[in-house]
Formats: structure tokens, sequence, C-alpha cells
């Protein structure tokens, strides 16, 4: 970091919050070209894709689920109505 206190702190936060957001911009105070922020940023990366993926089929699974109970139970199978 280039910068100090508040400053240094708000442009790290920028570059996980650019990483995690697939934009990967960041400040030009912070020198993210090192290997550290290259792993960090990557692991940013992969967990700001990944995770809102994961969360949404868990949600969808969920549902799915108790969909086909529900449809088991009352809906009729042939006919128009299935169509």
């Amino acid at each position: 970091m280039n910068n100090a206190g508040p400053h240094g702190l708000s442009e790290v936060l920028y570059a996980f919050g650019e990483a995690a957001n697939n934009n990967g911009s960041a400040f030009a105070g912070l020198n993210a070209n090192v290997p550290w922020y290259d792993v960090a940023l990557g692991v940013a990366i992969i967990i700001g894709r990944f995770a809102p993926i994961v969360s949404a089929l868990a949600i969808v699974a969920a549902g799915v689920e108790e969909d086909r109970r529900a449809f088991r139970r009352h809906a009729p199978v042939h006919g128009w109505t299935f169509v």
C-alpha cells in the first residue's frame, strides 16, 4: 500500500470487492501485482462467482423437492392440464 490509514484500508476493501464482483479494478495507490494479492484476489474471485451460484442452486433444490411432493398429491399427470 502506498497510502496508510483509512485510505489504504479503503483501497484494499475496494480491490477485494471489485474482484468478488468480477470487475477487476483497483485504486491507483494499491500495488496489487504481488503474489499475495494475486492469490488472495483470485480466491475472492472464485468465492464471488461460485457462492451465489451454489446458494441459489441450494434454494432451488429445496423448493423442487417440496413441489414434487405437492405435485404427486394434487395434480394429474396426463391430459392438457399437464401439458
